[in-house]
């Protein structure tokens, strides 16, 4: 996984409110599994570290460092920063065997275990 992302926030309140920006750059070899919904209304990636792999991170922005360094800290998997956080909005309909494109992420298929079959 390579992520080069930039989070938004706002911070303060009235006339102290301002908008500030953290850029967060990292990545590093992760597994991922993909979840799809019986009913065909998408699924669900997760990602978990890869065995032996290490994520890297570096984080700056003109946000206050508390906010920048818990992104740094946190990333990849409580962080805002990781695109895989939450669902992934797939293609409804039966996923096949190949490579897909949704938006700006592009995945794979490379095997289908439709459920009450066993696993070769």
């Amino acid at each position: 996984m390579l992520v080069d992302i930039d989070l938004c926030e706002g911070t303060g309140e009235g006339d102290t409110a301002r908008l500030c920006v953290v850029t967060v750059v990292g990545g590093g070899p992760v597994t991922a599994l993909l979840d799809v919904y019986a009913d065909d209304r998408g699924g669900y990636l997760r990602i978990r570290p890869a065995r032996g792999g290490t994520i890297h991170a570096v984080a700056f922005g003109s946000c206050d460092g508390e906010l920048i360094s818990g992104e740094q800290e946190n990333f990849p998997f409580n962080s805002r920063a990781n695109p895989f956080f939450g669902e992934l909005p797939l293609p409804s309909g039966r996923l096949q065997v190949g490579q897909h494109t949704q938006d700006d992420l592009t995945f794979e298929v490379v095997r289908v275990v439709w459920p009450g079959t066993r696993r070769r």
